[in-house]
């Protein structure tokens, strides 16, 4: 129960809440003793509580030592401040701050000691403690022991002198320095769940700097797990890795390829499927400073050495191009053989050409004898035509004239006179051609004969009247024309007959042929040739360049009608014409042959 009490002054408590009061009072307080002029009293709590309230203050200086005789006073419960401080005659203080216990210290500052090895525990895991201030130090007791397990510790503003904690680094709970112990200038570093000792990545102190990875171009990097992890070296197909400890070195070798080099010529090694490959005929033999190889297939071959370079083979040397082989901003030198040497080369064939230093000129052979070139040389004597053309003693007038078989000195029957005589129209007209005369016959007035500008013209006179034949030929009566012939053949140009059999040959017959394969031809300059063709789908073309047909290399210099396959090819070659042409089927390279103008 409790005490009843008047809040109002003046209103006067009755005898049965009196009596309540004390009965409560009894109940709570047993003993309370007062000597009267003495410094002491002994106050003897039992029951609840005992609440002092209306900021009254219990002084520690003007109680007895103990509160009551027992040498182990406690509390029956808890003790509530209820916002008052219990201080000392020392000037300490006990207050209640919302739920954190202060000590105040005063002149001496605040000194907690135990008078036994358990130490003194400062907070749990509730709260936090806070030590000092700017204005006070906190003092612990040289030898004790102090454990703030589950504590926060805040030294805000406070100096630490002669602390040592007691803990390794190894016991934090994140670091691991047994498993590899640390060496003199390594470091802690984190490798992702723990900190574990380390050389310094700075560079100062401790070993060398080592890579965290190794980056290959095109390949995954390789990333070191942990400071025990070991890179390693595999030695792939035709290589050999091996390790010197006494020279901190790693020697990679290659163990060759597919065949093993001897002698002075080493063989060119070459990657062969992932592998070192060689082959015995590529070779490079580094005494001669000479590179052996049977196929070169190459863009530019560029000779950059001093002297003379020199490309030598066993055999024949092949250029072979699609459209020609040039030679440029060089001359182009033929060898040279005297008339002896010459004659002693094995087996030439047609097409081969040499410089003769015995006279002195460009030869060819051809239809299997060696020839000089045309032009080539000082001149031709009148000795060498008559050679060549199997006659001699030419008179004055003669021209060449095909005979059938070969070219001879003939008398010109193409109109070429000395002299020409007409009789105007006396009737009777005679012209001179060299030994040959032609002579008109008739009446006066009645035919007439005219010769001008190496033309011959005969004309019936218009009061003819009394002809009646020529030549025994009877001339019919009425009105109308005379056409007048004569006995000289037409045409008499050499003319090939060309035929394709089939499609790797043209055949020529005529003007020195007889059914020849792709015939080698021999023209003049300044005669006219015919070739009638008969060659459907061959068209027959002629041009400057060997081998297949070639649109760039056509040559029409005066040559009517070509690329024809039916019909005639007149050329008439100039005198400019090139030593040496070509005819060539224009969809066919093997139905193809040469023409030599001389």
């Amino acid at each position: 129960m409790a005490i009843t009490k008047r809040l109002v002054k003046g209103s006067a408590l009755t005898h049965t809440e009196l009596d309540s009061n004390f009965t409560d009072l009894d109940g709570r307080v047993t003993t309370l003793e007062s000597t009267p002029g003495s410094d002491s009293q002994t106050l003897t709590l039992a029951g609840d509580d005992l609440t002092i309230t209306g900021g009254n203050t219990v002084s520690l200086s003007t109680l007895s030592t103990e509160v009551v005789d027992d040498t182990s006073p406690q509390l029956g419960g808890n003790l509530d401040l209820n916002g008052n401080q219990i201080t000392g005659s020392g000037g300490s203080v006990i207050k209640e701050e919302l739920n954190a216990l202060s000590l105040v210290g005063g002149s001496n500052g605040i000194v907690m000691r135990t008078t036994t090895d358990a130490g003194i525990t400062i907070g749990d895991q509730a709260g936090n403690v806070v030590l000092g201030n700017s204005a006070n130090s906190v003092e612990f007791v040289n030898g004790v022991a102090v454990d703030f397990t589950n504590t926060n510790i805040d030294f805000t503003s406070a100096t630490i002198t002669g602390l040592s904690i007691v803990q390794g680094i190894d016991d934090l709970s994140d670091v691991d320095t047994s498993t590899t112990p640390p060496g003199v200038g390594q470091v802690l570093k984190w490798d992702g769940a723990q900190w574990e000792p380390a050389n310094d990545s700075s560079g100062s102190g401790g070993a060398p700097l080592a890579f965290v990875g190794i980056s290959v171009a095109g390949q995954t990097q390789v990333l070191a797990d942990g400071n025990a992890d070991t890179l390693q070296f595999e030695a792939g197909s035709g290589m050999t890795i091996t390790t010197d400890s006494s020279t901190d070195k790693i020697i990679f070798a290659s163990t060759g390829g597919g065949g093993t080099p001897g002698g002075s010529d080493t063989q060119v090694q070459y990657n062969n499927s992932g592998a070192f490959g060689a082959e015995a005929d590529f070779t490079y033999n580094a005494s001669t400073n000479t590179l052996t190889v049977v196929n070169l297939v190459a863009t530019n071959i560029t000779a950059t050495g001093s002297g003379t370079q020199t490309i030598s083979a066993g055999a024949n040397i092949e250029l072979d191009a699609t459209n020609r082989v040039l030679v440029t901003d060089t001359p182009f030198r033929l060898a040279s053989f005297t008339t002896t040497t010459r004659n002693a080369i094995a087996s030439p064939v047609n097409g081969d050409m040499i410089y003769n230093t015995t006279t002195n000129q460009l030869e060819s052979y051809e239809n299997s004898s060696w020839v000089a070139t045309a032009g080539s040389g000082s001149s031709y004597s009148d000795s060498d035509v008559d050679t060549h053309l199997n006659t001699s003693s030419a008179t004055s007038g003669q021209v060449l004239s095909w005979n059938g078989s070969d070219y001879a000195w003939a008398a010109d029957a193409t109109g070429g006179a000395t002299s020409i005589n007409t009789a105007g129209n006396t009737g009777t007209g005679s012209v001179t051609f060299a030994s040959e005369t032609l002579t008109v016959t008739g009446a006066t007035g009645q035919i007439n004969v005219d010769a001008a500008g190496f033309a011959l013209s005969l004309s019936l006179d218009a009061d003819l009247t009394s002809l009646t034949t020529i030549n025994t030929h009877t001339i019919p009566s009425g009105t109308g024309t005379l056409a007048l012939t004569s006995d000289i053949p037409a045409d008499n140009t050499p003319t090939f007959a060309v035929t394709a059999p089939d499609s790797g040959r043209y055949q020529f017959d005529g003007a020195g042929t007889d059914s020849d394969d792709n015939a080698t031809l021999y023209l003049y300059r300044g005669f006219t040739y015919k070739f009638a063709v008969n060659s459907s789908g061959h068209p027959f073309h002629i041009q400057t360049s060997s081998g297949a047909y070639n649109a760039s290399n056509l040559y029409t210099d005066n040559v009517t009608n070509p690329g024809t396959q039916s019909g005639t090819i007149t050329w008439t070659v100039q005198m400019d014409a090139p030593s040496t042409l070509y005819y060539v089927c224009q969809y066919h390279s093997a139905m193809a042959g040469t023409i030599n103008i001389v």
